[in-house]
C-alpha cells in the first residue's frame, strides 16, 4: 500500500511540474498504478475478468477490506497487464492502425 501511495505521489509531483513549469518530463520508469481505476477500466475493455464472486462484490460495491487476497489479486494483475501493454505496446499500437 505505501508503495502505491508514493508511485502515485511521485507521478502527481511530476505531472504538476510539466503542467506549471512547461518542463519535460520522463515518467517512463514509473510503473502504472493499480488505483480502482485500473481495474475497472481493464475489466471494461476484456484485459481483466473476475470470478463469479468477485465480479458479484465488484458489481454491488461491496467494499473490499484492505489487503485482503482479493484486493491483492486484483492490484498484481492490473501491473501484469500494465506491464504486457508496456512490453507489447509497438504491437498493440500496430494493430490498432
Amino acid at each position: 500500500m505505501l508503495y502505491k501511495r508514493a508511485q502515485l505521489l511521485t507521478f502527481n509531483i511530476l505531472h504538476a511540474r510539466k503542467e506549471k513549469e512547461r518542463a519535460n518530463i520522463d515518467c517512463s520508469h514509473l510503473i502504472g498504478c493499480a488505483d480502482y481505476k485500473m481495474p475497472q477500466v481493464m475489466r471494461c475493455y476484456g484485459a481483466l475478468t473476475f470470478s463469479n464472486s468477485l465480479a458479484s462484490k465488484v458489481d454491488n460495491e461491496v467494499e473490499l477490506k484492505e489487503e485482503p487476497k482479493e484486493e491483492v489479486e486484483i492490484r498484481a494483475n492490473v501491473l501484469k497487464v500494465i506491464d504486457y501493454i508496456y512490453k507489447n505496446r509497438q504491437k498493440i499500437l500496430a494493430d490498432e492502425y
